[in-house]
């Protein structure tokens, strides 16, 4: 993700009528005030003014939430509230980072690609050429791993491979019961 561009967290305080006080700068901002030092690459902690609460994550969810409006349906939102602590709970903490951090990626390497074509040379040769034809491939690569069934699909030297650990672990196993009988008589 993009790194930020300022090493101290920019405080901010949050008051019942739901002003926001930066505490770094000392001056009340607005909300549109606070995405933009967000986009700027600030970090942000925002704090309770009452109960001093880092309220931080669900300032951040509600303001996100409010401008991408479009993003989920009612009858999608409904169904995740009642599948919180289910799968769609871990969906949402391991996958959906990971998806983000790689087109982050991709879409950095696109940048870095389309800078190149600026000089002719370098998109000329071999390398270049093979990413201006395919330039989605390593984004696809990266997507392939997230593909429902793409664990059952793995070499099969690596399958072999926990096949062996596996009778390994068991033969061990099997070992260790023996001792513990011959120690109980």
């Amino acid at each position: 993700m993009a790194e930020s561009q300022n090493s101290e967290t920019i405080l901010i305080k949050k008051y019942a009528n739901r002003r926001l006080y930066n505490v770094t700068h000392s001056k009340h901002l607005t909300l549109d005030e606070m995405i933009a030092l967000i986009r700027d690459g600030n970090e942000v902690q925002v704090i309770d003014s009452k109960s001093k609460k880092d309220i931080t994550q669900s300032v951040l969810t509600q303001v996100f939430l409010e401008q991408n409006t479009y993003l989920f349906s009612s009858e999608f939102l409904h169904r995740l509230i009642q599948t919180q602590n289910d799968l769609m709970g871990e969906f949402f903490t391991e996958y959906v980072p990971k998806f983000l951090e790689s087109y982050l990626q991709t879409r950095d390497m696109m940048r870095r690609q389309v800078h190149a074509l600026a000089s002719p040379q370098s998109w000329m040769q071999p390398p270049g050429m093979q990413k201006l034809m395919n330039p989605f491939a390593s984004f696809a690569e990266q997507l392939e791993r997230f593909r429902p069934g793409a664990i059952a699909e793995m070499p099969l030297e690596a399958a072999e491979s926990e096949t062996q650990q596996m009778e390994t672990l068991k033969a061990r196993i099997r070992e260790l019961e023996r001792e513990v009988e011959d120690l109980k008589a």
